[in-house]
């Protein structure tokens, strides 16, 4: 698998995609990943749909869910969350 990564602002476009689908049959491989923060331009999905190898994209939330779950930069905080008092309630209501 040959892995991209594309930074930057904008949407990911059709080069993002072809180009990565260039370099996996330029290296004879069977797949590509493609990671980046942002969402898929029009023209990126129409590529992306082409025949060829298999080309993953994790992008935008995917990507954010991805990072979350294998915990990259990911931070854990407790709090104290309020919960019913079940005894109160019983003693209000009998």
């Amino acid at each position: 698998t040959m892995i991209a990564v594309r930074g930057g602002p904008g949407e990911i476009d059709r080069r993002g995609v072809g180009e990565l689908r260039a370099g996996v049959y330029a290296k004879d491989l069977n797949s590509g990943l493609l990671i980046s923060p942002c969402e898929m331009s029009a023209e990126a999905d129409v590529e992306l749909a082409k025949e060829g190898p298999y080309i993953r994209v994790l992008n935008a939330h995917e990507f954010a869910a991805e990072l979350i779950a294998r915990e990259v930069g990911v931070s854990w905080r407790h709090s104290q969350l309020p919960q019913i008092d079940q005894r109160f309630y019983d003693a209000v209501l009998s």
